[in-house]
Protein backbone atom coordinates (compact mmCIF):
# COMPACT_ATOMS: atom_id res chain seq x y z
CA UNK A 1 0.00 0.00 0.00
CA UNK A 2 1.52 3.31 -1.01
CA UNK A 3 1.51 6.59 0.89
CA UNK A 4 -1.75 7.77 -0.81
CA UNK A 5 -3.67 4.52 -0.12
CA UNK A 6 -3.00 4.43 3.85
CA UNK A 7 -4.01 8.24 3.66
CA UNK A 8 -7.72 7.53 1.74
CA UNK A 9 -7.96 5.00 3.95
CA UNK A 10 -7.51 7.30 7.12
CA UNK A 11 -9.82 9.23 5.63
CA UNK A 12 -12.46 6.89 5.42
CA UNK A 13 -12.26 5.53 8.57
CA UNK A 14 -12.39 8.71 10.54
CA UNK A 15 -15.38 8.87 8.53
CA UNK A 16 -16.96 6.07 9.52
CA UNK A 17 -16.21 6.82 13.22
CA UNK A 18 -18.33 9.87 12.58
CA UNK A 19 -21.41 8.03 11.45
CA UNK A 20 -24.06 8.20 14.23
CA UNK A 21 -24.85 5.07 16.16
CA UNK A 22 -27.25 2.39 14.48
CA UNK A 23 -29.40 2.30 17.67
CA UNK A 24 -30.28 4.96 20.27
CA UNK A 25 -28.17 4.81 23.64
CA UNK A 26 -30.88 4.50 26.44
CA UNK A 27 -30.82 4.78 29.94
CA UNK A 28 -30.63 1.55 32.20
CA UNK A 29 -34.01 1.49 33.46
CA UNK A 30 -35.69 1.24 29.76
CA UNK A 31 -33.31 -1.56 28.43
CA UNK A 32 -35.74 -4.08 27.93
CA UNK A 33 -38.21 -1.90 26.08
CA UNK A 34 -38.66 -3.54 22.78
CA UNK A 35 -37.62 -1.29 19.61
CA UNK A 36 -41.15 -1.63 18.13
CA UNK A 37 -41.90 0.33 21.51
CA UNK A 38 -38.94 2.55 21.43
CA UNK A 39 -38.99 3.92 18.70
CA UNK A 40 -43.15 4.54 19.03
CA UNK A 41 -43.77 8.23 19.88
CA UNK A 42 -46.90 7.34 21.42
CA UNK A 43 -44.97 4.53 24.06
CA UNK A 44 -42.16 7.79 24.56
CA UNK A 45 -45.31 10.16 24.81
CA UNK A 46 -47.34 7.28 27.24
CA UNK A 47 -43.93 7.15 29.35
CA UNK A 48 -42.40 10.42 29.43
CA UNK A 49 -41.18 11.51 32.98
CA UNK A 50 -43.60 13.36 34.95
CA UNK A 51 -43.04 13.14 38.45
CA UNK A 52 -40.23 14.18 40.63
CA UNK A 53 -40.64 10.51 42.07
CA UNK A 54 -39.65 9.54 38.72
CA UNK A 55 -37.03 11.93 38.36
CA UNK A 56 -35.19 11.03 41.41
CA UNK A 57 -35.24 7.33 40.63
CA UNK A 58 -33.06 7.89 37.43
CA UNK A 59 -31.09 10.49 38.15
CA UNK A 60 -29.04 11.18 41.15
CA UNK A 61 -29.91 14.30 43.43
CA UNK A 62 -29.13 15.34 46.76
CA UNK A 63 -31.90 14.62 49.10
CA UNK A 64 -31.76 18.97 49.98
CA UNK A 65 -32.91 18.95 46.61
CA UNK A 66 -35.51 16.32 46.44
CA UNK A 67 -38.18 18.93 48.55
CA UNK A 68 -37.43 22.14 46.71
CA UNK A 69 -38.17 19.80 42.97
CA UNK A 70 -41.49 18.54 44.66
CA UNK A 71 -42.20 21.98 45.49
CA UNK A 72 -41.33 22.87 41.97
CA UNK A 73 -43.43 20.19 40.65
CA UNK A 74 -47.05 21.84 41.27
CA UNK A 75 -45.59 24.88 39.35
CA UNK A 76 -43.84 24.01 36.63
CA UNK A 77 -45.19 20.93 34.56
CA UNK A 78 -42.64 18.07 33.17
CA UNK A 79 -42.58 15.57 30.50
CA UNK A 80 -39.82 14.35 29.33
CA UNK A 81 -39.92 11.44 26.86
CA UNK A 82 -37.73 8.53 27.73
CA UNK A 83 -35.28 8.70 24.06
CA UNK A 84 -34.48 12.15 25.10
CA UNK A 85 -33.80 11.22 28.71
CA UNK A 86 -31.29 9.27 27.77
CA UNK A 87 -29.57 11.92 25.86
CA UNK A 88 -28.65 13.02 29.75
CA UNK A 89 -24.93 12.36 31.40
CA UNK A 90 -26.49 11.12 34.35
CA UNK A 91 -23.36 11.31 35.88
CA UNK A 92 -22.55 15.16 34.65
CA UNK A 93 -24.71 17.60 36.79
CA UNK A 94 -23.83 20.25 33.82
CA UNK A 95 -25.38 18.61 31.44
CA UNK A 96 -26.80 20.79 28.75
CA UNK A 97 -29.44 18.30 28.28
CA UNK A 98 -30.02 17.90 31.57
CA UNK A 99 -30.01 21.66 32.34
CA UNK A 100 -32.90 22.17 29.36
CA UNK A 101 -35.78 19.64 30.72
CA UNK A 102 -34.66 18.67 34.31
CA UNK A 103 -36.41 21.45 36.65
CA UNK A 104 -33.36 23.38 39.07
CA UNK A 105 -33.82 24.47 42.38
CA UNK A 106 -32.77 27.89 40.84
CA UNK A 107 -36.23 28.37 39.62
CA UNK A 108 -37.42 29.05 43.26
CA UNK A 109 -35.47 32.16 43.36
CA UNK A 110 -35.48 35.59 42.01
CA UNK A 111 -33.51 39.05 42.58
CA UNK A 112 -36.89 40.76 42.75
CA UNK A 113 -39.07 38.07 44.79
CA UNK A 114 -41.78 38.24 41.83
CA UNK A 115 -43.33 35.45 40.73
CA UNK A 116 -42.75 36.14 37.01
CA UNK A 117 -39.77 38.03 35.89
CA UNK A 118 -38.74 39.59 33.07
CA UNK A 119 -35.29 38.42 31.82
CA UNK A 120 -34.68 41.02 28.98
CA UNK A 121 -35.42 44.14 31.16
CA UNK A 122 -37.76 45.40 28.55
CA UNK A 123 -40.32 46.51 30.80
CA UNK A 124 -38.01 48.78 32.30
CA UNK A 125 -36.96 50.43 29.11
CA UNK A 126 -39.94 50.60 26.97
CA UNK A 127 -40.58 53.60 25.18
CA UNK A 128 -44.29 53.27 25.48
CA UNK A 129 -45.93 52.78 28.79
CA UNK A 130 -49.82 52.33 28.62
CA UNK A 131 -51.80 52.44 31.69
CA UNK A 132 -53.53 49.37 33.31
CA UNK A 133 -56.74 50.89 32.97
CA UNK A 134 -55.88 52.31 29.24
CA UNK A 135 -55.21 48.81 28.49
CA UNK A 136 -58.54 47.26 30.10
CA UNK A 137 -60.39 49.48 28.53
CA UNK A 138 -59.38 48.96 25.26
CA UNK A 139 -59.95 45.02 25.64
Amino acid sequence: MNQFDATSFAIAASEDAEEPPSSSRRHPHWKDVPRSQWEDWRWQMQNAVRTTSQLVELLPHPPRDIAALESLESQYKLAIPPYYFSLIDVDDPQDPIRLQSCPSTLEMTSETGLELEDPSKRIKIRPCRASRTAIQTAC
